[in-house]
């Protein structure tokens, strides 16, 4: 099952996310919010002889119910990437975030917090902004490696793996024949 859907039409390429994708993250943040709401098992009266504020440990389920409606909203939206190069613009949901002449280089990066690796897929641009366009929690996810070779081929860029340990180019900004492709795919699928 795949986390992307990608459509190539001349001088269009669309990535969005999967209804599925987007559901999955729905109903973990909705698990999140309703394991927050655990903390209302502190009995009231002994929490205040804690300290007299210690009652605002209340109203923490207020945030991961605020990423819940983000989620929802993600949900009802297309949330999707559009990389238009006839316009030169990217657009996401509609907005315009950036040009595409202003792109570097995609990379894929990680970012450690504690045990859980998160794999972040990011287009770099030349006055040094990164556009996140998709992060997971898996070591080593395929899909952005499919996604990020995809889209370096669309838009003519490097495609770097930024991973701890790893830093190596995964596609060139120039066409590269199906041996050099097999390689990288073989190493990382």
């Amino acid at each position: 099952m795949s986390k992307f859907l990608i459509h190539e039409k001349g001088d269009i390429l669309t990535i969005g996310y999967t209804t599925i994708s987007r559901l999955k993250n729905l109903m973990l943040k909705v698990f999140v919010f309703l394991f927050s709401l655990l903390i209302w098992i502190l009995p009231y009266n002994q929490l205040i002889e804690l300290h007299k504020y210690a009652f605002f440990v209340y109203f923490l389920p207020i945030f991961p119910l605020i990423k819940v409606f983000k989620k929802g909203y993600e949900l009802i939206s297309k949330h999707r990437f559009i990389f238009n190069k006839k316009t030169d613009q990217i657009f996401f949901d509609d907005r315009l975030i950036n040009r595409i002449s202003n792109v570097k280089q995609l990379e894929w990066n990680a970012r450690s917090s504690t045990d859980i690796d998160e794999s972040l897929l990011e287009l770099k641009t030349y006055d040094n902004l990164k556009i996140t366009l998709s992060s997971t929690i898996n070591s080593l996810n395929s899909e952005h490696l499919e996604v990020g070779r995809q889209l370096a081929k669309f838009l003519k860029v490097k495609f770097l793996n930024n991973r701890p340990y790893e830093k190596e180019v995964l596609w060139g900004n120039f066409d590269v024949d199906q041996k050099d492709i097999d390689q990288i795919e073989n190493k990382y699928y």
